[in-house]
Order: structure tokens, then sequence, then C-alpha cells
């Protein structure tokens, strides 16, 4: 961390061990059990899909994604993927603990996202934000802020065009 890397621990290598296997269940609460010790104030957590979904997609219809979720957000999860072992509800379940232990936010994105992590880090809104109660009512609160503030340049009419300079002219008269 010092010298500026991530480290990447998956639970399916030398942690696995089958007596430690009550501090963790799956590589997010591993994730959730490294950024609490480490006190860290944002974990990021790499998905197959984008975000939270505020329900199961309909078939052939984009997945509306939750921008913001609290411990309150009322959630719907549909079936889990065949290439993971907990599926987004035990994903969402460590994100939520991990604001409960201290970390300040959790971002759950897509991992096939290009330059995710750098993208998050600089503060595009990508994926799933999860946050406490009283920081999500001052992330809101900030936003109609800046909605408010954003409203007024976008109702006012356009600034006239300015008009065309007057290009001199020469006085009339004979040509020499």
């Amino acid at each position: 961390l010092q010298v500026g890397s991530v480290p990447v621990i998956n639970e399916n290598d030398v942690l696995a061990v089958p007596d430690r296997r009550k501090l963790f269940s799956d590589n997010d609460s591993l994730a959730v059990l490294v950024a609490t010790e480490l006190k860290s104030d944002v974990l990021m957590l790499g998905s197959d899909v984008p975000g939270i979904f505020r329900g199961p997609p309909e078939p052939g219809q984009p997945p509306d994604v939750l921008p913001i979720v609290t411990r309150s957000t009322p959630l719907s999860f549909g079936a889990k993927s065949a290439r993971g072992r907990g599926g987004m509800q035990a994903k969402v379940e460590a994100a939520l603990s991990a604001i409960e232990r201290g970390v300040s936010a959790v971002v759950i994105f897509s991992g096939f996202e290009p330059l995710g992590v750098l993208r998050i880090l600089k503060g595009e809104p990508l994926g799933t934000l999860l946050l406490s109660e009283a920081e999500a009512k001052l992330e809101m609160k900030a936003l109609r802020k800046a909605a408010a503030l954003a409203a007024p340049a976008a109702k006012s009419p356009a600034p006239a065009p300015a008009p065309a300079p007057v290009q001199p002219t020469e006085p009339a008269g004979p040509d020499p």
C-alpha cells in the first residue's frame, strides 16, 4: 500500500483453509474483512453486471441500475449466476456489512467496465454506491443542490447572438 499498489486477494487461493472458512464465505466477505482491518474509506466490489438492479430486468430490457443504496433500500434479487458462489444478494449483504463496520462507501460495479476502478476514483458515477443512511441523506442533499444550481442555467434563454461587427467603408467619391 505504501508504494501505491492495491492488493488483490482471492479466497480460492491459500486462504481457503477449511478451519478458517468461518471468517469469510466468499471473495466479497473476504474483501470486507480486509477493508475493515485496513480501515479503508472505500471498497470496490467488481461484478459481471453494472451494479445493483432495482429488480430483475425483463427479458430484452436494459437493467435499471440503482445509483445509491442503503440498508433501508427495498431490493429484489433474481437467480444467482452460475459463475459465482454468493450472487448479488450476498455481495450486497457483504457491502452493507462493510458500511456498518466503518467503511465509508462501497461501490458495486462491472469488472468488465473499461478503466472502471480509475473512473470511480476520479468521481465518475459508475455502478451502485452503498452508503450509511446518514451519508446517503448528505449525498442526496448535495445532488439536489447541484440540480437546483444547474436548473436556472438550463431555463434561461440562450444569449442573443452578438451583432456582426461593422466593417469600415471607404467614403464614396471619384476614383483617382
